[in-house]
């Protein structure tokens, strides 16, 4: 299953831009450190805050560290 990471960025002036990176690996990490596919620059976010596990045609998010904020998905926790 290929995880596809979308970035929008909207400028000032309305004009959008977007990018997609695509993984295709048993584990997307996401976090602030290095190590990390997709890296989140916010103090709020562990070095390795969570990774992306995808299993047949689902996708399952599990935190890494513990003590750095909270796992939200649309607005909801996780």
């Amino acid at each position: 299953m290929k995880v596809q990471y979308i970035i929008e960025k909207i400028s000032l002036k309305g004009f959008k831009e977007s990018s997609v990176n695509e993984f295709e690996k048993p584990e997307v990490i996401i976090g602030r450190g290095s190590g990390a596919d997709i890296l989140l620059r916010q103090s709020i976010v562990a070095f390795m805050h969570a990774r992306l596990i995808p299993k047949q045609d689902e996708l399952f998010i599990e935190r890494i560290e513990s003590g750095k904020g909270v796992i939200s998905v649309n607005g909801h926790v996780v």
